[in-house]
């Protein structure tokens, strides 16, 4: 039998009593307890001594990715994450639900996107993660993501480029360009009605001088402006087209480093 994370004192009870002859785990309890939820510690080899039967325990295989994951659940469990709910005209109704209800039912709610440019032209691109429960593995905007219940914009932007990149940028610094409207339907249960502020900042912070969120992004980097319009134009195909976005990117910095 393999299970993801060490059994606790119950789920080792029900294996004993089903006498199983080997289990494989990956976490441990204890990096359940410390990343997930709390988790009573007890010792599996003293709770496999009440086997009627001899009982073979193989530790921490694929314990690396086991932790990746529970980190994920982790946040998810330990931060329940509440929208403002807004009509179809972006205003607040004075209302909030989880975040998994938002996406289920399909109503309206606010996000930020912050495209990074720097002095040489070069526009900083993020990898979506593989756990991503949207867009796994795609190129994506700078920065983005969506405001908690209570903020507004301008901070939820500074948020954003805090927890994602750990970046420390001062409301100034962010230039608001407008609000887009978008709806997409991922599944039947995953529908995004969105509006989303956009923001442009101009940085030559350096892709070392940042340190990305590995629970959402799995890599970033600098692309040249030109070779960016390229992967635009060519719609290549781990983009992430935000093809609104990319017209006002273009008309706002052709002139200064499309030539």
């Amino acid at each position: 039998m393999y299970v993801s994370c060490e059994p606790c004192m119950m789920c080792m009870g029900a294996i004993l009593y089903e006498e199983f002859s080997k289990i494989v785990y990956a976490a441990t309890l204890q990096d359940s307890n410390d990343n997930y939820c709390p988790e009573m510690i007890t010792d599996i080899d003293v709770l496999a001594r009440y086997s009627n039967n001899k009982i073979e325990i193989v530790k921490e295989l694929h314990r690396n990715q086991a932790v990746d994951v529970l980190k994920m659940k982790g946040k998810s469990y330990m931060t329940k994450e509440y929208f403002d709910l807004l009509d179809e005209n972006g205003n607040k109704i004075g209302k909030t639900k989880l975040r998994s209800e938002v996406h289920r039912d399909g109503d309206w709610h606010k996000a930020v996107h912050i495209w990074i440019i720097n002095n040489n032209g070069e526009i900083l691109l993020q990898r979506r993660c593989a756990t991503k429960d949207s867009n796994p593995n795609m190129l994506d905007i700078s920065s983005a993501g969506h405001l908690s219940a209570g903020d507004d914009s301008l901070s939820g932007a500074i948020r954003e480029l805090k927890e994602e990149l750990n970046l420390d940028v001062e409301p100034e610094e962010l230039k608001f360009i407008k609000t887009l409207k978008r709806s997409s339907k991922y599944t039947a249960t995953f529908i995004n009605n969105e509006f989303d502020d956009l923001y442009i900042l101009r940085t030559n912070k350096k892709i070392e001088d940042m340190n990305f969120q590995k629970e959402e992004i799995s890599e970033i980097f600098f692309v040249p402006y030109k070779k960016f319009k390229e992967m635009v134009n060519n719609k290549q195909p781990d983009l992430l087209m935000h093809t609104e976005e990319f017209e006002i990117l273009f008309n706002m910095f052709d002139n200064e480093f499309g030539r």
